[in-house]
């Protein structure tokens, strides 16, 4: 897995995002859980490490990549990252994804378990994912094992044509 740091700066913005968002779903009266959740959070101790852990990771993904950070409030109408680019943050050894991820994204994993200690465990192309083998029955999710994601990305100049190849396939 390739590590992924982040400046002291990129760790604050992380942190003060998931501050903002947890607010934002209070006043709104809106969840921070855009989808089912399978372990509910013991203490809101719990459920800001995992936003931080979530931002820290889309923010992460978007310095590797040389591409911005869309932030906080998407609600999935944009990417995480750049014009095409998912991040997902997981304890487990699954990439997850859902019906609302568009067909034209790349999925990527991140795993770690401080804001110190991330790693790309890899990626892939929404579309390839959606396949019957990793469907969950009865539900509209799939679980991707980490090791059947790609590894490795296209270096600097390869890197645009190959985001915008995998947009427009969706």
């Amino acid at each position: 897995m390739r590590p992924l740091k982040l400046s002291s700066q990129d760790q604050d913005l992380a942190r003060d995002a998931a501050d903002e968002f947890i607010r934002w779903s209070i006043d709104q009266n809106k969840t921070d859980r855009p989808h089912t959740r399978a372990v509910p959070w013991k203490s809101d101790h719990e459920r800001k490490w995992e936003m931080t852990m979530a931002y820290s990771a889309e923010i992460a993904v978007a310095r590797l990549l040389d591409l911005p950070w869309n932030g906080l409030n998407t609600f999935k109408e944009f990417a995480d990252v750049g014009e095409n680019v998912e991040v997902r943050w997981s304890r487990s050894e699954n990439l997850i994804l859902r019906t609302y991820d568009r067909d034209g994204d790349l999925a990527f994993l991140v795993q770690g378990s401080s804001i110190d200690r991330l790693f790309l465990a890899g990626f892939l192309p929404v579309k390839m994912g959606r396949i019957p083998e990793f469907k969950l029955p009865n539900e509209n999710t799939w679980f991707i094992p980490r090791d059947r994601l790609y590894q490795y990305m296209p270096q600097n100049q390869a890197l645009k044509p190959f985001l915008g190849y995998w947009s427009r396939q969706g």
